[in-house]
């Protein structure tokens, strides 16, 4: 007994030099033989926390209360860990592979353009320094778990995976069914969301964790039948979700874990089956339209990796894409991307690194990437079912991600994942020294405040878009706009809400705000655009020729850094035909027509030139 708490209070003593399950089982069968409940519970929090959050009151309520949930769950995992002494790093040329991405991390962001953006992310993605800071931590609480408690944190991980599994997956199938949680911001043409905000996202998250919730099924009493309802679930999810990525990566990881597992006519018969299911699927249309779509992510990426030959040592800084992209689009990729929607991602999990941290901080994380691929395949071929799982769910996520990006909340589960992976690698380990583990619930604590931040302004935009008058609504965006100056979404909405305002008064007010948010959004295409707006309402209510100048003025600066951005010309040739410049709001109008083809704006206004 005297042995075994030494062996507990100090995880430097216990060195990972055996197999993978022998690390985790062979271990854990010395250890506690159940999770204790603060530890469950704050597990529960993470992987629960981040697929079933949400806050029906907030205007787009699906991303903040997760990752406030989720590193308040992490938190817990730190304090609970870091009491027992049982917090721990790895050693050598990991633990200094990590030191330098996390230098070129902090570097990135104290030299971005907005550094508050960069460190705390942006509103509706929250993937600055903190979040990957945040990932760090989570890496660290699942090495941890597994190091010190093996089998007892591999049961409580099946049992959370399950219920989250149950939980977005039932929402899901109401969903499917026609009864939907809230209303989209975005149209995703009834693919199924559930409480995750976006397919794509739920479709990550139950591939993710589907397969450690099938686990469950290998167990006796209720649990194996809520493993087998998860699974069924999970893959009802991923086949609603309508995410290509998603099926791919999972009929890839399937198929690799049939040659790797299986054996005789039953490996045969599974893969026989994946390329069936992968040829019927070719009759569905969804792979007719992935080819249009892989052209534009194509161009995309070719812009993102134009970002990082010019910014290779520390790139553009985390949140910054929607500025680069503006800077580094050219005519014909801006014409084949399209003017839909603003691009403010590199669409890959390894560019949008690439474009925030520099081309050196990008191979250090393939470098990471490659040793979990390779110990995911380690696991799936000779783990126990719990780390073949485990290796097939974090495999799986790692290759969609990479045709998607990154998402807060569950890579916050991802990571913790990797670490309860990394655990059973043989790695050294050493004890996390005291200052370290403080730094690392400070992490957890600032991800709290921030979310809870971007929950309030949430808050303020529901409020804003429920007021029945001009005034009343902007009175919470101007509140939130002071709140977190920052943040682009406040000036997004505050445009919009002004641009539709008949009152002087207020769009004056209006326009202030933007102004100010213009300033301290430099080359950020949203608050620029929404200033313009301000500024051309202005004019039409007041007269005032001022107005108009204004506008022309702030877009041709916008045009300056950005010379593909078919919406400055659009604006500006409306700017300048209010000053009596005709032909040079026809030369604008017939730029925006070529750069955004599927748009009928500049055609319109053309004709109105051409019979006047």
């Amino acid at each position: 007994m005297r042995e075994r708490t030494r062996r507990r209070r100090n995880p430097e003593s216990l060195s990972l030099t055996q197999t993978p399950d022998s690390a985790a089982d062979g271990h854990g069968s010395q250890r506690a033989e159940r999770l204790p409940a603060s530890l469950v519970a704050g597990l529960a929090l993470v992987v629960v926390g981040s697929g079933v959050a949400f806050d029906p009151w907030g205007w787009s309520g699906y991303l903040s209360p997760k990752v406030l949930v989720a590193a308040g769950g992490t938190l817990l995992l730190v304090v609970q860990l870091g009491r027992g002494g049982m917090l721990v790093v790895p050693r050598g040329c990991l633990l200094w592979g990590g030191v330098a991405l996390g230098g070129f991390v902090v570097a990135a962001s104290i030299a971005s353009d907005s550094v508050l953006r960069s460190m705390l992310g942006a509103p509706l993605r929250q993937e600055g320094l903190l979040a990957w800071l945040g990932f760090a931590v989570a890496f660290v609480v699942g090495l941890s778990l597994r190091r010190g408690f093996g089998d007892a944190a591999d049961g409580s991980v099946v049992q959370v995976a399950v219920v989250a599994v149950l939980a977005v997956g039932t929402l899901g199938a109401f969903e499917f069914a026609g009864l939907e949680i809230d209303s989209d911001l975005i149209e995703f043409r009834g693919r199924v969301r559930s409480t995750l905000g976006n397919p794509a996202v739920l479709g990550g998250f139950v591939v993710l964790l589907g397969p450690v919730a099938a686990v469950a099924m290998t167990r006796v009493g209720r649990w194996r039948i809520a493993g087998a309802a998860a699974a069924g679930l999970a893959v009802l999810s991923a086949w609603t979700s309508q995410t290509r990525g998603v099926w791919v990566s999972a009929a890839i990881v399937a198929l690799v874990v049939a040659l790797l597992r299986l054996r005789g006519h039953l490996r045969w018969t599974l893969a026989a089956a994946v390329a069936v299911g992968a040829l019927a699927s070719l009759f569905t249309g969804r792979w007719q339209a992935a080819l249009a779509d892989l052209s534009e992510r194509a161009a995309i990426w070719q812009v993102a990796l134009s970002a990082i030959r010019e910014h290779w040592l520390v790139g553009v800084g985390p949140e910054m894409f929607i500025v680069a992209f503006g800077e580094h689009v050219g005519d014909e990729a801006a014409r084949e991307i399209g003017r839909a929607a603003t691009v403010d991602r590199a669409h890959s999990g390894v560019l949008d690194f690439g474009v925030s941290y520099g081309a050196v901080a990008a191979v250090l994380l393939v470098t990471g990437l490659v040793l979990i691929a390779a110990a995911a395949l380690k696991a799936i071929r000779g783990g126990n079912v719990f780390s073949a799982a485990l290796g097939a769910g974090i495999a799986a996520y790692a290759l969609q991600q990479q045709v998607f990006f990154a998402h807060p909340a569950v890579d916050m589960t991802w990571w913790l994942l990797i670490g309860l992976l990394a655990a059973g690698t043989g790695v050294s380990v050493r004890s996390m020294p005291r200052a370290v583990a403080v730094a690392a619930g400070a992490v957890c604590a600032a991800l709290i405040v921030n979310a809870g931040s971007l929950l309030r302004n949430d808050r303020l935009y529901s409020e804003a878009l429920k007021s029945p008058t001009f005034a009343g609504a902007l009175e919470p965006l101007d509140r939130a706009a002071s709140h977190r100056p920052f943040d682009d979404a406040s000036y997004v909405l505050i445009g919009a809400l002004v641009a539709e305002t008949p009152d002087a008064h207020i769009v004056l007010r209006g326009v202030e705000r933007l102004r100010d948010g213009a300033d301290r959004s430099r080359g950020n295409e949203l608050v620029s655009l929404a200033l313009a707006d301000a500024l051309l309402q202005a004019h039409s209510l007041t007269g005032s020729e001022s107005h108009a100048v204004e506008a022309r003025d702030a877009l041709s600066e916008l045009i300056a850094s950005q010379p593909a951005n078919g919406d400055a010309y659009l604006r500006r040739g409306i700017a300048l035909h209010r000053l009596g410049d005709v032909e040079s709001a026809r030369s604008d109008w017939q730029r925006a027509e070529y750069l955004m083809p599927e748009r009928s704006e500049s055609r319109a206004f053309l004709d109105v030139i051409d019979t006047s």
